[in-house]
């Protein structure tokens, strides 16, 4: 029997629990329009299955990684926890506050130092413009999906 890590069984496994937790999301709320779930009802079952398929090649015919991590990848771990952050946070500051702010640290920090300057400054500033319309434009006008607005605008009487 080969050593290392089953990655087959661990990212179904993994993609299960994420096709879970939004699951669960969603069977919470009522407040989702019709056309808010289309989207999650056509791709959550496709992640469920996809999930059990790999899970099912984990114990039929696993791929295993002996080195399955080198080193600690600080871009892997900065983007996890600007994400853990940006998720957490969305509830109390609201969607276009955090998205805001997650978008400009990740485009800054993934910016050669030698690059940063006012003019990329700038273009960071219209790149999460575009980024945040077209999504606003998409969630909000075309599968009429309610974003957070924050409870930290609410409470003060801004949303």
């Amino acid at each position: 029997m080969k050593k290392g890590v089953n990655v087959d069984l661990w990212a179904g496994l993994f993609t299960l629990a994420v096709t879970g937790l939004f699951w669960m999301q969603i069977l919470e709320r009522d407040e989702f329009s019709f056309h808010s779930l289309i989207y999650p009802d056509r791709i959550l079952p496709i992640l469920g299955i996809l999930g059990a398929v790999l899970v099912v090649k984990g114990f039929v015919s696993p791929t295993r990684k002996v080195e399955f991590c080198k080193e600690l990848n600080t871009e892997l771990v900065f983007t996890a926890v600007v994400s853990a952050i940006w998720v957490l946070a969305m509830d109390y500051l609201g969607f276009l506050l955090t998205s805001t702010v997650a978008m400009f640290l990740m485009l800054y920090r993934f910016q050669p130092k030698e690059l940063r300057n006012a003019k990329s400054l700038m273009q960071f500033c219209l790149i999460i413009f575009g980024e945040l319309a077209f999504m606003w434009l998409v969630f909000v006008n075309f599968l009429a999906v309610s974003l957070p607005e924050g409870q930290f605008f609410r409470m003060i009487g801004l949303a």
